[in-house]
């Protein structure tokens, strides 16, 4: 069984291994990084963009 206190140890258990190794490619791959970094930057600014015109959209 799913409980809050497994989920939130989970979601900090992903959350840091997520970070280590975007540190370990920052600093092993730089120039790739950045690349992807930049893309990644781009895509999320187009998914706040896109949440942001459905809340408006949907709530008026």
């Amino acid at each position: 069984m799913w409980t809050k206190a497994v989920g939130l140890f989970l979601l900090v258990v992903l959350a840091t291994t997520a970070f280590c190794l975007g540190q370990f490619a920052r600093r092993r791959f730089p120039r790739t990084y950045t690349t992807i970094d930049r893309a990644i930057s781009g895509i999320e600014l187009l998914f706040v963009a896109v949440v942001f015109f459905g809340l408006f959209y949907f709530t008026r």
